[in-house]
């Protein structure tokens, strides 16, 4: 079960699916309203360019200070202040860069697609409502795992030794009936068994897989 929340605040202004739906991996679940994110983007990339065009000029100071400092035409102190005008240019398109990796993943966080395969539950918040991030927000809707599922079950703990036994041996198969024990619903296959037993119970619990295919 995986349950779907913002990463980003804004307005929702789609959910292309229906309550109830199968969906894939990567699928389109929300799109969030882009339209800040990417503005703060192109921002970020403008001051990246100028930055650049800054640290640019700097560096072709330093180069013609570097050539008269050695003719003695200028002062040492000024060569230094104008390297480290350059180490501080650079700095500042490393800051650069770094925002605009974060702008661009604020912009991808605008759609939320699906983090795996399964099956909608119904939608909690529509399209139109503004969302949050963080703590705070409110969840959208739940996917489902259910091909394959997993099932949880347990065993009394003088069973475990043989369980473990049987484990060492090779794999083992799962068998799940229906309420009177009698109709076959599915096989599937023991994965693991818990690392400790339920004092208060006197079981162990084991989780096996199944298909869930009709």
């Amino acid at each position: 079960s995986v349950t779907i929340t913002p990463q980003v605040g804004g307005q929702i202004v789609s959910e292309p699916y229906r309550e109830g739906q199968e969906v894939r991996k990567g699928q389109l679940l929300v799109q969030i309203n882009p339209a800040p994110y990417q503005a703060a983007l192109d921002q970020a990339l403008a001051k990246q360019a100028q930055d650049q065009a800054t640290l640019q000029g700097a560096t072709n100071d330093l180069a013609r200070y570097a050539a008269l400092i050695q003719q003695n035409y200028t002062s040492r102190q000024k060569y230094d202040d104008q390297v480290a005008l350059v180490a501080a240019d650079k700095a500042q398109i490393i800051a650069d860069r770094a925002a605009v990796e974060a702008a661009k993943v604020n912009v991808a966080f605008t759609r939320i697609t699906a983090p795996i395969d399964g099956r909608l539950g119904l939608t909690l918040i529509n399209a139109g409502n503004v969302v949050t991030s963080g703590a705070s927000a409110s969840p959208i809707v739940t996917i489902m795992q259910i091909h394959p599922i997993t099932v949880v079950s347990a065993l009394p703990q003088q069973d475990l030794s043989r369980v473990i036994d049987a484990m060492r041996a090779g794999k083992l198969s799962a068998l799940a009936y229906d309420g009177s024990s009698h109709r076959l619903l599915s096989r599937g296959t023991l994965l693991t068994i818990n690392n400790q037993v339920d004092a208060a119970t006197g079981t162990f619990q084991l989780k096996s897989v199944f298909p869930n295919r009709r």
